[in-house]
């Protein structure tokens, strides 16, 4: 099997090792659990091809693709905290919270590390210009 989609508090970092482990792997999405960043780092490094996601409670309300700087929005939902926030498409996010964000699974790696309401640096490139925005995140169960 490919693909897989895992969901539960009890899910960590140890279960997301044991998918790195498989010899092939197309998709994987966790789903309210506990897995890390670093743990999406892990997976990428030995299946560089597969598509991690992580989504938890908070939401930033974009839809991207990967991009040489980092993931290119692709579309802004409406009513989300990326849309208040004056994310656009065509942006590049580059980072989040001073943390590298080189393809769409590590943006969602880093957005379910929050919570609903916290707020974190979004730095953005628009064009040539760079910028930081603050953004307080949404609720994927206010946006259902």
């Amino acid at each position: 099997q490919l693909y897989y989609v895992v969901e539960g508090a009890p899910i960590d970092d140890a279960v997301a090792k044991m998918f790195a482990t498989k010899k092939k792997l197309a998709f994987v999405k966790f789903e309210n659990t506990k897995v890390t960043p670093a743990a999406v780092d892990a997976l990428k490094r030995r299946h560089p091809e597969a598509i991690v996601i992580l989504k938890n409670q908070a939401l930033l309300g974009v839809m991207g693709q990967n991009n040489a700087s980092g993931v290119m929005v692709a579309h802004v939902q409406p009513n989300t905290s990326a849309a208040a926030a004056g994310i656009a498409e065509g942006d590049i996010i580059t980072a989040i919270d001073g943390h590298a964000i080189p393809d769409f699974d590590r943006l969602t790696a880093h957005i379910a590390q929050h919570q609903p309401g916290d707020k974190i640096e979004v730095e953005i490139l628009r064009g040539e210009k760079k910028m930081k925005l603050s953004v307080t995140l949404g609720s994927w169960e206010k946006q259902g």
